[in-house]
């Protein structure tokens, strides 16, 4: 499955894809031009294309898209520029004014960062009350959105046992940063990175990173990550420890009200 796609740029641009049909999923592609999945309702449809696709195909793109579009329901869609923008410029009925431009990143050898005091270890229970602050603060500064203190610690308690979540401690033990590594098929791929406003610009972002990236790299998987496009400051820290911008994927919404 996705033998469509080709290259390890175009590969790791669309690293999550590949951890959608590793699991039950729907899918829609005629295996050479485009394709499309998505695991279950409420989470995002990802749509691989061939570059160059011609037109009769991006018809055909819209009516595959189509049967993911519940009533009532705002789907979201992950695509490259070139098929939102060709959705824009045919009209297509569903879209909303949901609009999110999200940077693909993926590295092949590390830099090493400048050093910076403490040390990295995975989480544990022990940590739970502080990470899942780091999580409500994350999500209510980067996509506004209000997470409960029940829900937070649900979801921080569930990366704990999967052994995938890892902190940045000062020399003083107080965690500074957090980060994700999250382990599919052959994509290492890093989120959840957060450090909080009072720590920042302190390189421990990058040197979590950085540490995260060479865990990825020894065990033969390929690092990648995704980032708001248009945030400097997180996409220049990427860069830094040696991830490489590989293009722009664009997030938006289709409702059928």
């Amino acid at each position: 499955m996705l033998k469509c796609i080709k290259g390890q740029d175009e590969q790791a641009k669309f690293a999550l894809l590949y951890q959608i049909v590793n699991a039950e999923c729907k899918i829609e592609t005629d295996n050479i031009n485009y394709f499309m999945a998505q695991t279950k309702l409420g989470y995002p449809v990802w749509v691989w294309t061939k570059k160059n696709i011609s037109k009769n195909k991006i018809k055909e793109i819209q009516d595959k898209m189509n049967s993911f579009i519940t009533d009532g329901y705002r789907v979201k869609f992950t695509c490259k520029k070139e098929i939102y923008d060709a959705l824009r410029n045919e009209k297509f009925k569903y879209l909303t004014d949901e609009y999110f431009e999200m940077g693909s990143y993926y590295c092949k050898k590390t830099i090493k960062p400048k050093e910076t005091k403490g040390y990295f270890s995975l989480a544990t229970m022990q940590d739970l009350e502080v990470l899942s602050n780091y999580h409500i603060w994350d999500n209510k500064e980067t996509s506004n959105i209000e997470i409960s203190k029940a829900d937070a610690i649900d979801h921080v308690k569930e990366l704990i046992e999967k052994k995938s979540f890892y902190i940045w401690k000062d020399d003083k033990g107080k965690i500074v940063c957090m980060a994700m590594l999250n382990i599919n098929l052959q994509f290492a791929r890093i989120n959840h990175v957060y450090t909080p406003i009072g720590e920042r610009c302190k390189g421990y972002a990058q040197n979590l990173i950085y540490v995260l990236t060479n865990k990825a790299l020894d065990k033969g998987f390929i690092p990648v990550l995704y980032t708001d496009y248009h945030y400097p400051a997180s996409n220049k820290a990427y860069m830094a420890v040696g991830y490489e911008n590989i293009g722009v994927l664009i997030n938006f919404s289709c409702q059928n009200s």
